[in-house]
């Protein structure tokens, strides 16, 4: 078990959970932490970390317009990352846009509900958005692509917007910084469609990890670069979805509905 307590941004969190583990236990071909906690001051502005992948910006926004869509084909990520098209004979299921967005198991998807639960009952615990669906549950153990994320719950505390997500499994190499871009894109998203301020992100994973393949990048001085790049605002957000790739997605639909709404 492992607190890190509230780091000041996402850059502190990931050195501080990087060094810490190295040192942790050597399983499964990955350097582990298990049952991790922290949290971050939210609506600050640095949150996305510019690190030792040149396009890691540039991805960032690419996986943001894949989520949006909920697209469980690797036509339009794979062109941003192989690992994808690698995936997708075995069936794509981490996109949590599907699970967010889209309305395959919840009318209009499980964001406008949650919502609406927020703006009737501020104090609810209800609000809760689950990434997982039957054919996911049903596809173990075949699939190689079972989503990481459990769910995401916000919570008002103290008259702010609170996020807390959970994860089964969390790679902090490339994992930890793409999943925070996005967790936290909807916190501003829910906070902006209510009316309140953003609270904290609360962050929770099961096993936190380094594959042993990315080690020798935590190992060799003046590697990593803490650079803190501006988080991706919320104009930015809506610009995406004027994206030529989303223009006809169920996302554009939910936001036209959704922007009539608030």
């Amino acid at each position: 078990m492992y607190n890190g307590g509230v780091y000041t941004d996402v850059g502190a969190a990931f050195f501080d959970l990087a060094r810490t583990i190295m040192q942790g236990t050597v399983r499964a071909g990955t350097h582990e932490l298990t049952n991790v906690s922290f949290g971050l001051p939210a609506g600050t502005g640095n949150w996305l970390l510019r690190s030792f992948v040149p396009q890691n910006l540039k991805y960032i926004k690419a996986e943001l317009t894949w989520y949006f869509y909920g697209d469980q084909s690797a036509s339009y990520i794979g062109e941003y990352a192989a690992k994808w098209r690698e995936l997708e004979p075995f069936g794509i299921h981490s996109n949590y846009g599907r699970y967010i967005f889209r309305d395959d198991y919840v009318k209009g998807g499980q964001f406008y509900p949650v919502y609406k639960l927020l703006k009737t009952n501020p104090d609810t615990r209800q609000a809760v958005m689950y990434i997982t669906s039957p054919d996911v549950v049903n596809a173990r153990p075949a699939t190689m692509d079972f989503p990481c994320t459990v769910a995401l719950q916000y919570l008002m505390v103290d008259g702010m917007l609170d996020l807390t997500v959970m994860m089964r499994s969390n790679d902090l190499y490339y994992g930890l910084r793409n999943d925070i871009a996005f967790f936290m894109i909807l916190q501003e998203m829910m906070a902006a469609a209510l009316g309140v301020k953003m609270g904290y992100y609360w962050h929770y994973a099961v096993s936190l990890h380094i594959y042993h393949k990315d080690a020798a990048k935590f190992r060799s001085p003046g590697t990593l670069n803490s650079e803190i790049v501006p988080a991706i605002n919320r104009s930015d957000v809506f610009s995406i979805a004027n994206d030529e790739y989303l223009r006809e997605s169920p996302f554009q639909q939910w936001l036209h509905g959704f922007k009539g709404d608030v």
